[in-house]
């Protein structure tokens, strides 16, 4: 039955005396709740309480969830949680800066959910109808013009931070695309995060021109290039590729399809042609990968695998070449010992290498340490690829116009999802 007082204050305050601003400041309410363009927000558990009905604050207040929040909001600075109207307009800040910031925000959302900028247009009259003040969002044009480059610096420096000192892998592919347009694409993996650091459009495509320019992009996202301890390039793609064309009739979809149109004589004599060309081919990256130090990274890394522990040295001397290994203090070689020792017990039929290396880390910890920077290194271009597949819908048949800055910087945000909220400063 409801309370007559409570009855009666309902009745008093009717109509538009009756406010979010009176309900937050209720004395049983008050320090428990403020109100953002009329409407009313739990300070710890940071989304909108309906305030017309008394009972719908009381039940939310003596609720498992808001009890929680609360518990976990000890010791933490309080937060204020703006509308989206109040955004529009500022409330919170300067109105510049908030302002300013939602438009940076609706840049990250637009380029993470691969939305061209030019459907801001198409989505005003929805703003307009739905939240007041909607029309507040700026043009497409200065979204991309003013905005897009002050996020992408504000990414950029959050990746320069989260790679600065640390053992990476560096995988870098070119592709062209549908403008004709060399396109180099270096991500970098740390650990088991990978980071597209750099969309490069080449003018001139030779193995002096590439290497100088990744050269360049390194060092300019803050990897020490003179004291990394291990920089490789990853040949296995080519390497498949290469041999299925010596005695296969894959040389590449168009290719394939063309040969098929032709007639049977014809058809061979190319295939006889194309399998002399390819094995000439696998020949001579033959001879270059295998004395190339990439390979014997690949080699060496196997004794991390203790499902390869028989077929590899056990002298830990024969590892110099990988980082952390060479010259290993007398700790790190009985870490090594009690490895070699455990690698022969018997392993689940799940096994996980990151896992048993993570389980590691309470008995061989230095070691362990090592042996999860290792096998974290990438051994394929499938990441490369797997951006230069988002390139592909990013630019577009009726998106051509895209500038190269805009493409870099709306290709890079998309990949990498907004990296500087995991950046742990």
């Amino acid at each position: 039955m409801t309370d007559p007082k409570k009855r009666k204050i309902s009745s008093k305050l009717h109509g538009d005396k009756l406010t979010a601003e009176y309900r937050a400041g209720e004395k049983a309410f008050k320090g428990l709740f403020y109100v953002e363009d009329k409407t009313m927000i739990c300070r710890f558990c940071q989304h909108s309480v309906g305030w017309v009905r008394r009972n719908t604050v009381v039940d939310h207040i003596a609720s498992k969830k808001h009890a929680k929040a609360v518990e976990l909001a000890k010791g933490k600075p309080a937060e204020r949680q703006a509308t989206l109207q109040s955004a529009f307009r500022g409330s919170g800040g300067t109105s510049q800066e908030c302002r300013g910031n939602f438009q940076k925000d609706f840049i990250r959302m637009m380029a993470t959910a691969d939305i061209p900028i030019e459907k801001v247009a198409a989505m005003k009259p929805f703003l307009m109808k739905y939240c007041s003040d909607g029309g507040a969002l700026t043009s497409a044009q200065n979204l991309q013009t003013l905005y897009l480059p002050r996020v992408f610096e504000d990414h950029a420096i959050a990746l320069k931070a989260t790679l600065k000192d640390k053992l990476v892998s560096v995988i870098v592919d070119e592709t062209t695309d549908h403008r004709d347009k060399s396109v180099l694409n270096i991500v970098v993996g740390d650990m088991d995060k990978l980071y597209l650091i750099d969309v490069i459009f080449m003018t001139e495509c030779t193995a002096k021109s590439l290497s100088k320019t990744v050269l360049t992009s390194l060092t300019s996202n803050s990897i020490d290039v003179d004291n990394a301890p291990v920089m490789y390039a990853c040949v296995d793609d080519l390497m498949s590729y290469l041999m299925r064309g010596t005695t296969k009739v894959q040389f590449g979809p168009k290719t394939d399809d063309g040969l098929s149109s032709l007639p049977h004589a014809e058809k061979n004599c190319y295939i006889e042609t194309f399998h002399e060309c390819f094995t000439l081919a696998l020949q001579k990256m033959s001879k270059h990968t295998d004395s190339s130090m990439a390979m014997d990274f690949y080699k060496l890394a196997r004794v991390f695998d203790p499902r390869q522990v028989a077929t590899v040295s056990h002298d830990i001397a024969s590892y110099a070449n990988l980082p952390g290994l060479s010259n290993p203090p007398d700790s790190l070689q009985e870490e090594w010992a009690i490895y070699m020792s455990s690698a022969k017990d018997q392993l689940p039929e799940d096994f996980k290498l990151h896992e048993f290396w993570k389980a590691m880390k309470l008995r061989i910890p230095r070691l362990a340490q090592i042996a999860l920077q290792t096998i974290w290194l990438k051994t394929t271009s499938v990441d490369t690829e797997r951006s230069f597949s988002q390139y592909k819908t990013l630019l577009t048949d009726k998106r051509e116009s895209l500038s190269e800055p805009h493409t870099k910087q709306l290709l890079m945000l998309r990949y990498n999802g907004d990296v500087e909220k995991r950046l742990v400063v």
